[in-house]
């Protein structure tokens, strides 16, 4: 049996990112002089947005990937998201007591603010961790995206000319950043990330409305800008906690502790393939979220075969659709292997190739009914 072709999907995440940052800086609308970022987004529905929203939105259904979590999230993530909810419910507090900006304005930053959760979080929570973890075990991934998340932000002094203050922005949105992966990997989907980023967003835009332009003249040392950063530090070391067992339980997208295409041999027998598996900590998806004729994916999201049902321990693939191209009697994997279950998609801990080597059948090749 042949290997299957090697996933494509970091490098079509990092060509999707620089699409994303290109249409993001080149569709907006030039910005006056001495206007900020909440200024322009608070006149009227941003261009680029809308652009930036569009194109993730459209590569989303014709490369129809898996592991972007747009699926439902776990029961119970409002209340994993209680810290975002306490700075929210300070925020609408400080609101109400300054006293809101006229409400088409404040439709106007709603609108502009979900373009924004959207944009972000299906970009870099989305497309580029769910890639990037095709070659990356979860803490270089995690690491990887909230850098760069929290770098891009830099290149808002190329909008508003105030390097310290893109600096500024970039420092809290790596903060934030690692918050949002946390919720998107809690709660195994992309929703509560975007509603928690837009809801964000929105609250300290409405925030800067209501309590006007800061004087022109003002300028802020290195050490006012660090302790201005402090309010933020307490929802990034909540992330950090937790994403404290990622590392050891996985992330629910691929191996939690290794690469199982480099621990194992592209061709090797049924036994040391199952020695393999029994290496790595494997986490173990609820059986009964597997339903009949959904696609079974490896960690590297090649497609492996459609599920007949479970039956025990193991999941019995279709005779159509086995992954080995034997029509003639079914083949079952491991329940094991399982390490997320989203809608339709059956994801394994394994690479296909490592999965197809686990593949169960009768000795004596009847077919199985």
């Amino acid at each position: 049996m042949s290997a299957p072709r090697a996933s494509r999907r970091p490098l079509q995440a990092a060509g999707l990112l620089l699409a994303w940052a290109a249409v993001t800086l080149l569709f907006g609308a030039p910005l006056p002089e001495g206007a900020s970022v909440a200024d322009l987004i608070s006149r009227e529905v941003a261009r680029q947005l809308v652009a930036a929203s569009l194109l993730l939105a459209l590569a989303w259904a014709g490369l129809r990937w898996r592991g972007i979590g747009g699926g439902p999230p776990r029961p119970g993530w409002l209340r994993l998201c209680w810290l975002p909810g306490l700075y929210l419910l300070l925020f609408a507090g400080i609101g109400a007591a300054q006293g809101l900006p006229p409400a088409p304005v404040v439709a106007i930053l709603l609108v502009n603010t979900v373009l924004v959760g959207f944009s972000e979080e299906v970009m870099f929570r989305g497309f580029l961790y769910s890639g990037l973890r095709d070659r990356l075990r979860p803490w270089p991934a995690i690491w990887a995206v909230t850098l760069l998340f929290g770098a891009l932000h830099t290149l808002n002094a190329l909008v508003t000319g105030h390097l310290l203050d893109a600096l500024q922005q970039s420092g809290n949105a790596t903060l934030i950043g690692l918050a949002l992966l946390a919720i998107r990997l809690r709660t195994g989907s992309i929703w509560p990330a975007v509603l928690v980023h837009a809801s964000w967003d929105f609250g300290l835009l409405l925030l800067a409305q209501a309590s006007g332009p800061p004087p022109p003249d003002l300028q802020l040392s290195l050490a006012q800008r660090a302790l201005a950063t402090l309010p933020i530090l307490p929802l990034g070391l909540w992330g950090l906690w937790l994403l404290r067992g990622v590392g050891r339980d996985g992330d629910g997208l691929g191996p939690p502790a290794r690469r199982w295409h480099q621990t194992a041999p592209a061709r090797v027998g049924g036994q040391a393939a199952r020695s393999v598996m029994q290496q790595g900590v494997r986490t173990m998806a609820d059986a009964s979220q597997i339903r009949e004729h959904a696609e079974v994916i490896g960690a590297d999201g090649v497609h492996i075969g459609t599920v007949d049902k479970v039956e025990g321990d193991r999941i019995k693939l279709t005779k159509q659709d086995s992954g080995l191209g034997h029509t003639d009697h079914h083949h079952y994997l491991p329940l094991g292997l399982v390490a997320e279950v989203e809608g339709d998609t059956v994801r394994l801990s394994a690479n296909a190739a490592v999965a197809a080597e686990m593949f169960e059948e009768e000795e004596d090749g009847k077919p199985l009914d």
